[in-house]
C-alpha cells in the first residue's frame, strides 16, 4: 500500500486539532446565522403588525376606501361595533368581508364581528332580541345607544341579462362603501339637524304606512340620517323657526297664500334650505321657483315605456348631489317638467344665483300623454334641479348660502317608489341641503370583468403550445443536461 493510501484511511480522531476546531466554528456559525434569521423574521412580523400597508390593485377598486371615508374614520371619537350576519354562500359575502376588513384596518375604533346564521343560532337569536332585528343577511352598526342596519341585498345592482342564457346574474355596481360609511356616520354623529315639513295644504302624509301610496319609508330614511322632523304651519307660526336647518315641502295640492309664499321667499333670502317635491295641481310654489331660476312648465315628462308612466334616468348633470350616481338608475313617475329660467339664473358669478339641472327626461308630454314641443323651451326638460345663491366659505361662515332642491315628482319617494337609485338620490339631496358635503363623493364601485374570446383555431394553437410544445421543451432541456453531465464525467 502506498503512502497516499495510508493518509486517506487515517481515522478522524487522528486528524489535526485545527481541523476539528474548523468544524466546530463552522457549525457554530451556522447556528448563529439560523438564530439571526429567526430574529429577523420575528422582528419583521412585529414591524408588519405595527405598520400596515394595503393597496387594492384591481382597476375597479371594489374594496378601496375613498378619501372622504378615511377622513370620517380618522375623526371618530367613539367606538363603532359592526356585526355581520351573512350566509357564507351569499354572492356578496366575499365583497362585504373584504370591504369591512379595510374599515377594520383603518381605525382601532372600529371592531368587526361575524355571525353565521346557520351555525351560531344562539348568538344570532340573542343579537336579534337585543336590537330588534328581523331576518339575516344584514350588517348591524352600533355605537352607544344608536344603531343602524344595512340590508346586504340593497347595496348592489345586478345585470340579469345572463339569466336569459342560463347563467347566474352578474354584479353590475357595488354600493357597499356608501352604505357602510353612511351607517358609521349615522351612529357616531351626535349632531341632529332639524327638518320642518310644511302642513296645511294637502301635502303628503309622512306617517302614512300604506305599502303603495304611503311615505313612511321616506320618514324612516330621514330619521336614519339623524334628522329630526317637526311640523310647520306658517299660518300659525307666522314664519319659519330659527332652529330650522331645512324646510321640506312634500307635494302641496292646495294653493299657498301670498303671505306663506312671502315667508318662504324671505327664508331663502336669509340663506335658508328648502326641498320641494311637486305634485300635479298648481300650488303657487311655481311662482316662488320662477323667482329663483326654475320654471315649471305644464304637462309631464315621459319615458321610453309604452305607457310613458315611468321615466328611467341614467344620465345626470354635474353637481355634488349626482356625483356618485354614475351608473345608477333612478325612476320617476310622470314628473313635472323643469326648465332653467335664464333671466333669473346666472352661472357666471359664484356669488350670484346658480341653477343646475340634476336629471333630465326624454320628452315633454301634454295632458293627454302626447309628445309636444313648446317653442318657449328648446332644451330637454329636467325632473330635478338644484339652486344655489351665495359663496361657500370655510369655518363658521359656511352656512351663508341658500340651497334649494326641486323634484318634479313625489311618487318617486313613496313606499312603492323607493326602488333602484331613488333612495341614494334623495339621501344625497338631504345631505347637500344641510351641508354634509363630505358624504356626497362616495361613488359606487363597478367590477370589471375581462372576457377572453377564443375561436376554434385559437383553442387548437393553445392546446398544441401548452399540451405539446411546453413538455417537449422541458424534455429537450433534460436531455441536454444529461448529455453535458455524461461528457463531463467521461
Amino acid at each position: 500500500m502506498t503512502e497516499p493510501d495510508k493518509n486517506r484511511n487515517t481515522p478522524s480522531a487522528a486528524r489535526p486539532r485545527g481541523w476539528m476546531r474548523y468544524r466546530m466554528l463552522t457549525r457554530l456559525n451556522t447556528v448563529i446565522n439560523l438564530g439571526l434569521a429567526m430574529l429577523v423574521l420575528v422582528l419583521t412580523n412585529a414591524l408588519a403588525q405595527r405598520i400596515l400597508w394595503r393597496h387594492d390593485f384591481s382597476r375597479g377598486g371594489l374594496h378601496r376606501l375613498s378619501q372622504n371615508t378615511r377622513i370620517m374614520i380618522e375623526e371618530l371619537d367613539q367606538n363603532v361595533s359592526i356585526t355581520v350576519m351573512l350566509q357564507p354562500n351569499h354572492e356578496l359575502a366575499s365583497a362585504v368581508r373584504d370591504l369591512l376588513r379595510e374599515y377594520d384596518n383603518a381605525s382601532r375604533r372600529i371592531n368587526v364581528n361575524y355571525l353565521d346564521p346557520y351555525r351560531d343560532l344562539i348568538g344570532v337569536q340573542a343579537l336579534a332580541e337585543k336590537h330588534g332585528l328581523e331576518g339575516s343577511d344584514i350588517v348591524l352598526f352600533v355605537s352607544g345607544d344608536r344603531q343602524r342596519v344595512v340590508d346586504v341585498d340593497t347595496i348592489a345592482e345586478f345585470d340579469y341579462l345572463p339569466v336569459l342564457y342560463g347563467e347566474p346574474r352578474r354584479l353590475k355596481a357595488f354600493h357597499g362603501e356608501s352604505a357602510f360609511s353612511s351607517a358609521i356616520h349615522a351612529v357616531s354623529d351626535l349632531t341632529a339637524h332639524v327638518v320642518y315639513y310644511l302642513r296645511g295644504h294637502g301635502e303628503r302624509d309622512l306617517n302614512d304606512p300604506h305599502p303603495v301610496s304611503g311615505y313612511s319609508e321616506l320618514t324612516r330614511l330621514i330619521l336614519d340620517e339623524q334628522m329630526e322632523l317637526r311640523e310647520l304651519r306658517i299660518a300659525d307660526t307666522g314664519g319659519v323657526p330659527d332652529d330650522a336647518d331645512m324646510v321640506l315641502v312634500l307635494g302641496p295640492r292646495q294653493r299657498l297664500t301670498t303671505m306663506e309664499l312671502d315667508v318662504l321667499h324671505n327664508y331663502l333670502e336669509n340663506h335658508g334650505k328648502l326641498m320641494l317635491l311637486l305634485d300635479k295641481p298648481e300650488s303657487g310654489m311655481e311662482l316662488l321657483l320662477d323667482k329663483w331660476g326654475v320654471t315649471v312648465a305644464p304637462g309631464t315628462v315621459g319615458g321610453v315605456t309604452l305607457s310613458h308612466a315611468e321615466l328611467f334616468v341614467g344620465e345626470y348633470g354635474e353637481h355634488p348631489v349626482t356625483r356618485n350616481l354614475i351608473g345608477v338608475t333612478t325612476v320617476f313617475y310622470r314628473p313635472r317638467p323643469l326648465f332653467r329660467n335664464e333671466n333669473a339664473a346666472s352661472d357666471d358669478q359664484s356669488d350670484r344665483l346658480r341653477v343646475s339641472l340634476l336629471a333630465k327626461g326624454r320628452e315633454l308630454l301634454d295632458a293627454n300623454g302626447e309628445p309636444v314641443r313648446q317653442p318657449a323651451f328648446d332644451s330637454v326638460p329636467a325632473v330635478a334641479a338644484a339652486i344655489e345663491k351665495g359663496r361657500v366659505h370655510g369655518g363658521g361662515e359656511r352656512s351663508r348660502q341658500t340651497r334649494v332642491i326641486v323634484f318634479g315628482d313625489t311618487d318617486f319617494v313613496s313606499n312603492t317608489g323607493m326602488v333602484a337609485g331613488n333612495p341614494v338620490f334623495l339621501v344625497n339631496a338631504l345631505n347637500w341641503l344641510v351641508e354634509r358635503d363630505h358624504r356626497l363623493d362616495i361613488a359606487a364601485r363597478f367590477p370589471e370583468t375581462d372576457m377572453l374570446l377564443l375561436s376554434r383555431q385559437h383553442l387548437s394553437a393553445l392546446f398544441l403550445s401548452v399540451g405539446l410544445a411546453v413538455p417537449a421543451l422541458f424534455l429537450a432541456l433534460g436531455l441536454a443536461v444529461r448529455c453535458c453531465r455524461g461528457a463531463a464525467s467521461a
